[in-house]
């Protein structure tokens, strides 16, 4: 192979001179200008190392391999290597997932192997050094928003650069940290486990695009220190670079965004134009704030003391302001937004209060997600194979109420299984999972409706009374029944046992319906559920699967006849 015409010798000499030249022209703060080399020149250097995932094994001992790689570069020599994988690239899948991680709990949750790492922040060290001037915040390469440690992690496991490529880029970067000594840093002080020198060596040789990577991160890297500079600069709580995110990075800085809310709750109607750009950007996030903002207002007893005295003061200015106007930070205009920096400027208890109350919202979100991605009820049908049947515990006309009022208030309704339920035969756990998520979330905006809206709860347990009296009806007649009852005597029997037997252990009315106000009283929606899940698992063990639906035109059914004649 020829290398033209570069040798170990020219090359050491080329550098001493240019180091010299360097010095003449005092030009020390410049970055050195070092011979590009290609992989294969290096390779030539370094005793013949090929980039060839078989020879490398060869070149390898099983003690110089990180846990688990040498058992990945043996699965895939064994599979015949189709895709001509490196040991770079195997190297990179296990490793590139430490990209994703802002914290270094998340780390060592998802990497056992560095779960002995210390925080920069709990190192104790001098001024001087290389972690002491993180923490004063003296390294430009290094941000602030996340730990050292975790960073120098990133860039040596993760992206596989070699220490020494790094200690020279930092130190060519940086007039003040010239001679570090970042093993020292690294292994002494911060406990991060060190590869191999063979190891790291045939990594970094069989990366064939190793220096244009390198240089461009490290130029990126320079970038976003000036960018993260400038904006602490202009007062942001969290850096929020240019380009795109991956989505571990947007969920990172919605969560920063999160923490400086919740210790400066006045600053959402405040939000610098980055701010405003990333909730545009990110609509899911965007939904999320403003849902917990209007929780804060409109469901805690702090929330509403603020809003009170709030609009007192506007009325004093001359503006009338409403709880829908404020309650959604992205939707205030400018003049209202100003009057409310003027009420946290003179009211420094408000700010305290309003404090507590978007705590308590952050609390009840974690609890229920409700702008989580949750597939809609087709999707949850797509996930099971045949065997399934979806039913309703409230007429779609109250349904429909409760869906409006969840919209007015903020609640995300897609995929909410409103007073609804799907059943179905076998084992399907992440199907049920997901249903399970929807019902319980749905479960608590319900409540939180009925509560509220005594009369359309007990309208409620009134037409399930009558759905169930209709199909003690149908059953008695053999006649109108779902179409796999009616096939089937002998199913049409079992249920009918089955609901006399439900009827009696709960007392419930018969077809004589002169008796359902008095047993809406009697009997609570909670044992009308158990009742309706009851009469479901039996259609199920029966493979009725249409019984679902035909139970809900029997609720429909009976909430317009009920409304008709003003029994309800």
């Amino acid at each position: 192979m020829k290398i033209l015409n570069v040798s170990l010798t020219n090359f050491s000499t080329n550098l001493k001179k240019q180091n010299s030249q360097n010095k003449k022209q005092n030009t020390t703060t410049e970055a050195l200008s070092y011979p590009k080399l290609t992989a294969s020149q290096y390779l030539a250097f370094c005793g013949g190392y090929s980039i060839d995932l078989a020879q490398t094994y060869s070149q390898l001992k099983d003690e110089q391999y990180p846990i688990g790689i040498q058992k990945a570069v043996l699965e895939t020599l064994e599979n015949e290597n189709k895709e001509n994988k490196t040991l770079y690239d195997i190297h990179f899948e296990k490793y590139k997932g430490i990209l994703d991680c802002y914290s270094l709990d998340e780390l060592k949750e998802k990497f056992p192997e560095f779960s002995d790492v210390i925080s920069a922040n709990d190192v104790e060290t001098t001024p001087e050094s290389f972690i002491g001037k993180f923490q004063n915040n003296e390294l430009e390469l290094f941000s602030q928003d996340e730990d050292l440690t975790l960073q120098l992690i990133k860039l040596y496991w993760g992206q596989g650069f070699s220490l020494t490529d790094l200690s020279d880029y930092i130190a060519r970067n940086d007039e003040n940290n010239q001679g570090i000594n970042l093993y020292y840093a690294m292994t002494k002080k911060l406990n991060i486990p060190i590869m191999n020198r063979r190891y790291a060596l045939v990594l970094k040789l069989s990366n064939k695009e190793y220096n244009e990577k390198f240089t461009s991160e490290m130029s990126i890297r320079l970038k976003e220190a000036k960018e993260a500079k400038l904006q602490k600069a202009q007062g942001e709580p969290v850096v929020i670079p240019r380009g795109e995110l991956s989505e571990a990075h947007k969920e990172h800085i919605s969560r920063g965004l999160k923490k400086y809310y919740l210790e400066n709750p006045n600053k959402i109607y405040e939000m610098s134009q980055r701010q405003k750009r990333f909730y545009e950007e990110n609509p899911q996030k965007r939904e999320e704030l403003s849902q917990v903002a209007s929780r804060a207002w409109r469901e805690t007893t702090e929330g509403a003391s603020v809003l009170r005295a709030l609009i007192k003061f506007a009325k004093k200015d001359g503006t009338i302001i409403t709880a829908e106007e404020i309650e959604n930070p992205f939707k205030l205009d400018s003049k209202k937004n100003n009057l409310l920096a003027a009420f946290w400027k003179r009211n420094v208890w408000a700010k305290d209060k309003f404090s507590t109350a978007m705590k308590k919202s952050w609390a009840v979100q974690k609890e229920n997600p409700a702008i989580k991605d949750e597939p809609k009820i087709e999707d949850f049908f797509k996930t099971v194979e045949g065997e399934k049947m979806k039913f309703s515990l409230m007429p779609s006309k109250i349904r429909k109420e409760v869906y409006a009022w969840a919209k007015e208030r903020g609640y995300n309704t897609d995929g909410l299984l409103i007073n609804e339920a799907i059943i179905h035969k076998g084992e399907n756990v992440e199907c049920d999972k997901l249903i399970q998520q929807s019902i319980n979330r749905a479960r608590k905006i319900t409540n939180e409706f009925l509560i509220t809206n005594e009369k359309l709860a007990n309208d409620t347990v009134t037409c399930l009374l009558r759905a169930i009296i209709k199909l003690q009806t149908a059953l008695k007649e053999s006649k109108k029944l779902p179409e796999s009852l009616q096939n089937d005597l002998n199913k049409a029997n079992v249920m009918d046992f089955k609901l006399n037997f439900l009827c009696h252990c709960y007392d419930l009315p018969t077809p004589d319906n002169t008796t359902l106000k008095a047993h809406t009283k009697e009997h609570t929606f909670e044992e009308i559920e158990q009742i309706y899940s009851a009469l479901m698992e039996q259609a199920i063990a029966l493979d009725c699967y249409d019984f679902g639906e035909y139970m809900d035109k029997l609720l429909d059914k009976s909430y317009m006849e009920l409304k008709a004649h003003g029994k309800i």
